[in-house]
């Protein structure tokens, strides 16, 4: 626990060395260990923070100041430069609109990204000491879970004194409304604890007790201070009211603050978990997510010494659950929630950094030329007195006013992409709602124009200002046609912008490769044509079993005669959309007697057609059909990858298997079906055991009541999505459904982050080689207005226009070979590192390789061919007159 350095450092700046410093040092290192202890260490930084800045202004910082600032002149002399600096920004407008417009670009496209990046990785959780609360896992076997078992949430509950509370949470739709209307809400089913590892309370109100979070115990529950509002028009009236979930009734006794979220900012409700202690569902079924908030007292590595104590003691407790060792992880909840979120905006961050440094590399450029054509003017102004000192800053205020117009410019350029990313969802990205411009996101905007402005025009400041009134004189005056320092300094920025260009347009090309592959993956299915409705019913309106097979019936048939209808299924977790059940299961072949020797699967119930619907091959023997009703011989369909794993070398059709316990009847295997990608083309295939809807009350536990049924179409979707809807609700009044989506929209939102990354990177990429052809186009007409002499008497001596257009060719082209063969090296150097992390192609994918570099060399090629044109049409009288 350590004071934050920066208040550390005002208290080295402002307090006198001595025994009066060193014992108030002394005295707030005491109290803030006291205060650490008390409330927290994130809240002690804040204090102390708050009392060195007071300490500091009591001490005299603000004289300090003002006897440091007289050293870099007289203020009078400061404004006068700055008065100056603006009245030449505005005697030429043409270039202060370039270059500003050059500059906002960079600035807005990375304030843009950065407030991605400060919004999802660098805030902190709005939790209080959020750097304490972790996630918690089990691992076996090399295979992570996220989830816990009820069992095991009690011994990590229970076990570790590392950990200050630990609560289980679980997601649920529950139907919120009366008996005439009904809508599902995401709902949190969480422990008593729950509020104490997050450290937050209800507005309104109260958190239920643990007595309330039992089994039997009256039904309460907590809403989000929307719901509150939208419910009974204000929070504070919704305590002691009542409402409907799940068609019982349940008392609000809280309401949660304003903005409060957590995992999701959908939620509208929290309600007791009601775990049962004595008669809790088995170590193998994980399906509860555990956080826990380690102690102030104590740390992450000893939290960590503590869960693999407590792995050893479970696995040697329960060898029948664990026959080879289990492993209890953590990690802290931000991480988790970040997920692999991080290495995208990551990659964004380093790409638009590469974008702003060729626009200020292209701006430093235009600021070099501009000071190129006033040497004369600053030589005369040198000769009568003005120091080189006082040249230089005003130089140097113009680039910095510049950068600050840009800023503000970029700002509002960051303002209305982020507000357009937020409000539309135009990329899945975790903690999107706290992604905004704020004060925060404005003053790093502000300060990286001023520092940008302040880098990139000080070296060319620096430049323009070695020019005496000598060479000036010599030169006849003329300002134009630059030294050899100069151009070697601007061709170098040049091939730097070349060079960065080409790193970004390799970037974004072998993400667009990346992207296309994975489009292309196969899923295993087609979701394209087909439209979803997740039906939700209550236990009250259709009760699981016989009244659940009977309904689906009904619904299958009603919807199979619409016009535009070609097939329709139903099915208890739709890929893309839905995790799966994981569940034991034996097979006859090769029995076990212990649940953890037991192979699993994930576990679907479908009806006939859903085959069909959602076009899932058969690779062997049948899917289901209608025969396969309640009362029929029961039958399974397995996934290729099942089959290769439960009988490897056998054939799988006539295999017998069933669910676990070992009392659960026998299913024949009478199919195998495709793989499938269900969470993506990202992810591996699970291995998949498919039980009819009709048996399952008989052979897989039960018949859900709540299904998505997949109504694949003949035309567009999306045309009669709403339609489809309808008929439903007609047909089933007053039973919830949940959000119809296409399958379209199924996979682009798999797909959306991808898809986002890639198109930033394509504008960034676009953006600068634009820059950079232009910043060619720039060196190359400087480098033919100072020859203009030169080509004039090798024009005048026979050289022909052919002759003269190649050579200003080929040294555009030598520019943007150089820069290009840099950046190619570093780009595929950094491609290599970000392989396996990002790309799904080759990093030296010869395709990418093939787009980018002709590209750049066109465009380097067609920047240079105005001065090469420019050039060969010279008039050699007009150019040697000019030049006597």
């Amino acid at each position: 626990m350590t004071p934050p350095r920066w208040a550390e450092w005002i208290l080295e700046v402002s307090l006198p060395r001595g025994l009066t410093r060193d014992s108030i040092l002394g005295d707030l290192e005491e109290d803030f260990a006291e205060r650490s202890a008390e409330i927290g260490e994130g809240a002690a930084r804040r204090w102390y923070g708050s009392q060195a800045i007071g300490i500091a202004l009591r001490a005299g910082l603000p004289a300090r100041i003002r006897q440091i600032v007289p050293s870099f002149g007289q203020t009078t002399m400061i404004l006068e430069t700055f008065r100056s600096a603006l009245k030449s920004v505005r005697r030429a407008p043409g270039f202060a609109v370039l270059t500003t417009t050059i500059l906002a670009l960079g600035i807005g496209a990375t304030t843009t990204v950065f407030s991605l990046v400060d919004g999802v990785l660098i805030r902190p959780l709005p939790y209080p000491d959020s750097d304490r609360i972790v996630t918690l896992s089990t691992e076996r076997d090399g295979r992570s879970l996220a989830r816990v078992s009820e069992p095991e949430f009690a011994d990590l509950a229970r076990d570790l004194p590392a950990y200050e509370a630990v609560a289980a949470v679980e997601w649920r739709h529950l139907a919120l409304g009366s008996a005439t209307e009904l809508e599902r809400i995401p709902t949190h089913a969480v422990t008593a604890s729950f509020p104490r590892v997050l450290g937050i309370s209800p507005e309104h109100g109260r958190w239920f007790a643990p007595d309330e979070d039992a089994p039997g115990a009256p039904l309460v529950v907590v809403l989000s201070h929307g719901t509150a509002v939208r419910l009974f028009g204000q929070a504070a009236d919704a305590v002691t009211r009542e409402v409907s979930l799940e068609e019982e009734s349940y008392t609000v006794i809280g309401v949660m603050p304003a903005g409060f979220t957590f995992r999701s900012p959908d939620i509208q409700a929290w309600i007791p978990l009601a775990l049962d202690p004595v008669t809790p569902f088995g170590r193998n079924n994980q399906y509860l997510e555990a956080i826990a908030r380690v102690g102030t007292g104590s740390s992450i590595d000893a939290a960590t010494e503590q869960l693999d104590g407590l792995s050893a003691t479970l696995t040697r407790a329960h060898p029948d659950f664990y026959p080879t060792p289990i492993r209890f992880t953590h990690e802290l909840l931000k991480t988790r929630l970040v997920g692999d979120a991080r290495a995208a905006l990551l990659m964004l961050l380093g790409a638009v950094g590469g974008l702003l440094l060729v626009s200020g590399s292209n701006a430093a450029g235009l600021f070099l030329a501009r000071g190129e054509h006033r040497k004369a003017d600053l030589a005369v102004r040198s000769a009568l007195g003005a120091s080189r000192r006082r040249i230089l800053g005003q130089l140097w205020l113009e680039s910095v006013v510049i950068a600050g117009l840009a800023g503000t410019i970029g700002l509002g350029i960051a303002q209305a992409v982020v507000t357009w990313i937020v409000r539309v969802g135009a990329v899945s990205v975790p903690r999107l709602e706290t992604v905004g411009v704020d004060a925060r996101v404005a003053l790093f905007g502000l300060l990286l124009a001023i520092v940008t402005g302040a880098v990139f025009g000080l070296l060319p400041a620096v430049q323009t200002t070695r020019t005496s009134i000598q060479s000036v004189i010599t030169s006849g005056g003329r300002g134009g046609v630059g030294s050899r320092r100069a151009n070697r300094f601007r061709r170098a920025l040049v091939g730097g912008q070349i060079a960065l260009a080409t790193i970004l347009m390799l970037g974004a090309s072998l993400m667009l490769r990346s992207f296309e592959s994975l489009r292309s993956t196969d899923l295993g299915f087609d979701p394209s044509g087909a439209v979803i409705i997740p039906v939700q019913p209550t236990e009250v309106r259709v009760p699981r079993n016989a009244p659940a097979v009977a309904f689906y019936q009904r619904l299958e048939a009603r919807l199979a005669d619409h016009p535009a209808v070609a097939s329709v299924g139903a099915a208890r977790r739709v890929p893309l959309r839905d995790g799966h059940d994981r569940l034991s299961i034996q097979i006859e072949s090769n029995p076990v007697s212990l649940l953890a020797e037991a192979p699993a699967a994930g576990i679907q119930w479908a009806t006939p057609g859903y085959f069909e619907a959602a076009r899932l091959s058969t690779t062997r023997g049948r899917a289901f059909s209608t025969e396969d009703g309640t009362d029929a011989p029961l039958v399974a369909v397995v996934s290729q990858g099942l089959a290769d794993e439960l009988w490897p070398g056998a054939d799988a059709l006539g295999q017998r298997v069933r669910m676990w316990p070992e009392d659960s009847p026998w299913m024949e295997v009478v199919g195998v079906v495709e793989n499938v990608r269900r969470n993506g083309p990202q992810s591996d295939a699970p291995t998949m055991l498919y039980i009819p809807h009709a048996q399952g009350l008989h052979s897989g536990y039960l018949s859900p009541n709540a299904l998505s049924l997949i109504v694949r179409t003949s035309g567009d979707p999306s045309i009669v999505a709403d339609e489809l809807r309808s008929i439903v609700a007609a047909e089933a009044p007053g039973v919830p459904m949940g959000t119809v989506v296409t399958g379209g929209d199924l996979v682009g939102g798999v797909l959306d982050r991808d898809r986002f990354v890639v198109q930033l990177l394509s504008a960034f990429s676009l953006v600068a080689l634009l820059l950079g052809a232009v910043g060619v186009y720039g060196v190359i007409s400087h480098a033919v207005r100072a020859r203009t002499r030169e080509l004039g008497l090798r024009v005048a001596m026979g050289a022909s226009s052919d002759q003269i257009a190649r050579g200003v060719l080929s040294e555009g082209l030598r520019v943007g070979i150089i820069g290009a063969s840099g950046g190619l090296v570093a780009g595929l150097l950094l491609a290599l590192q970000l392989e396996r992390a990002v790309l799904h192609v080759d990093a030296l994918d010869p395709i990418s390789i093939g787009v980018v570099v002709p590209t750049l060399l066109l465009a380097v090629a067609a920047a240079t061919g105005l001065p090469a044109l420019r050039a060969a049409r010279l008039d050699p009288t007009k150019a040697l007159g000019e030049h006597p």
